[in-house]
């Protein structure tokens, strides 16, 4: 089987039936039967004064559906290219739209492949770019890959998704990282983005109220089978087990209670721990995922039969995880950011950003960062959160903002990155960002925060005493045990389920 082949799945993925569709309601025997009334259309954004519009432009929400509708409409030789990103926010996102497409649109499968990113790259890579455009898709649909500024994704993209060019090629990108309001992201595209609307929504989320109202009446109990669960699992991948479905979030907690959080939670890390390895198999969570009729599939081995290699995968990433946690931290010189370094071929820098977000009580301290030298030769990946201190004294932290005020020290040296890297120096989300810089320039960024530089006035800085240690701040303590590691790995440990 080719590349290709393995990458596009070509069975439809329409799901089997579940306790809630055999579910028969009793029927009184002296009246006659009645057929069971479908389902009514879920409410996918619960509008209010306090959210007029979400989780996007109701603009650009339009274009999109037009977008997709005119996709379904399309000549059948038009090919059809999904990019789904590769945690599990992105692969439900994918999964979402794929059902959508083939189930609600009925696009016969065979017309759309799937690509999925190889490691450390981006849609903006000229590399990635090349390799789009040799499906000769028509048609290509982007989702969770992140928001920036570049070249048309492959070439022919630049007419526009509405140009009647003979060689134009209809591109749109489904995303809710950063993007500065205005910017038009790549060149040509429809961008539908959901950064600006709060509580800022999922990929997978911001998927399903797109798609959902395309399912037609008849086809409800379809797409709540098929599509609904998808969603929960995505939007908790990023937001976590926790996740509140208050409005404006579609009502999904019937879903949750289901399938429960437990399950739901193993569901994620399982999808999640591929993309972690140095394999970056990724193509083995879409596989488990798409196949899926609901979490206890992905969860079974007899019903999913790349459960072993996610089982594998998952405990692989537990024990290096808890090898790299116990790094001990450096802060910038003005105690705003916790560096920790680490060199692993895995991908478990954000899973220990997120551990030592709770641990660092430092009175200035803001950004937790860890920095992976090891993931992707000659690069140095990392991966920031918020520090739980900084939330407690009611701070509204923006790490991108953050990042760029050292960055902003130097701006002929941010210029030379931002051209390394294609784009933004940082990206993601405000709460949740990093990026991927060449080594001598994250050693420049490292030079830049003054990290393990000791403040002005410490006795650190040479300036000893009695005085000097009378008025010394509390030292900042890294107990490993208060934090609730031990000092040796564990064989098994939770995964995070928080999106990088």
């Amino acid at each position: 089987m080719s590349k290709r082949e393995a990458s596009s799945p070509s069975a439809s993925t329409s799901a089997a039936p579940t306790k809630r569709s055999r579910a028969t309601p009793k029927v009184n025997r002296i009246k006659s039967p009645s057929p069971a009334p479908s389902p009514p259309h879920i409410q996918v954004a619960r509008l209010s004064q306090e959210h007029p519009e979400w989780p996007a432009p109701a603009s650009k929400m339009q274009e999109a559906s037009e977008f997709l509708r005119a996709c379904a409409a399309s000549p059948p030789e038009d090919r059809i290219l999904l990019v789904p990103d590769k945690d599990a926010d992105g692969l439900c996102s994918g999964v979402i739209m794929y059902r959508t497409l083939t189930q609600a649109l009925a696009i016969d499968p065979s017309r759309i492949h799937i690509h999925l990113m190889t490691k450390g790259s981006n849609p903006a890579a000229e590399a990635q770019r090349d390799s789009m455009a040799e499906y000769g898709a028509k048609w290509i649909i982007v989702l969770d890959q992140g928001s920036r500024n570049s070249p048309p994704l492959v070439p022919g993209a630049e007419h526009g998704w509405r140009s009647d060019h003979p060689e134009a090629i209809r591109t749109m990108v489904v995303d809710h990282h950063w993007l500065a309001q205005g910017d038009p992201g790549p060149q040509g595209c429809l961008m539908l983005n959901a950064c600006h609307h709060k509580p800022v929504a999922t990929a997978s989320l911001l998927t399903l109220v797109l798609c959902r109202p395309l399912w037609s009446p008849s086809q409800q109990e379809e797409a709540q089978t098929s599509i609904d669960y998808v969603a929960v699992l995505g939007t908790m991948g990023d937001l976590s087990v926790n996740v509140d479905w208050d409005p404006p979030f579609p009502d999904l907690v019937p879903e949750v209670k289901k399938w429960t959080k437990k399950r739901l939670g193993s569901a994620i890390a399982l999808l999640n721990a591929p993309r972690r390895t140095p394999d970056f198999d990724v193509i083995t969570a879409w596989s488990a995922l798409s196949t899926s009729t609901s979490p206890l599939t992905i969860l079974d081995p007899a019903t999913n039969q790349h459960a072993a290699r996610l089982y594998s995968a998952r405990d692989a990433v537990s024990l290096e995880t808890e090898r790299c946690t116990h790094t001990p931290p450096k802060f910038s010189k003005d105690g705003r950011v916790a560096l920790l370094r680490i060199t692993s071929a895995y991908q478990v820098h954000p899973s220990i950003a997120i551990r030592w977000t709770g641990a660092l009580k430092s009175k200035n301290l803001q950004v937790v960062m860890c920095a992976n030298d090891g993931y992707n030769p000659g690069l140095v990946n990392f991966s920031c959160r918020i520090a739980q201190v900084a939330k407690k004294r009611g701070e509204e932290v923006n790490i991108i903002e953050v990042l760029n005020s050292f960055a902003d020290q130097d701006p002929e040296w941010k210029k030379q990155v931002m051209e390394a890297v294609g784009g933004n120096a940082f990206n993601g989300h405000p709460q949740a960002s990093g990026g991927i810089f060449p080594k001598e320039h994250f050693d420049k960024f490292y030079e830049l925060m003054q990290i393990g530089v000791p403040p002005d006035g410490s006795n650190r800085a040479g300036e000893g005493g009695a005085k000097g240690a009378k008025n010394k701040m509390p030292a900042q303590k890294n107990n490993l045990l208060a934090m609730g590691f031990s000092t040796s790995p564990k064989t098994k440990q939770p995964q995070e389920t928080a999106s990088s």
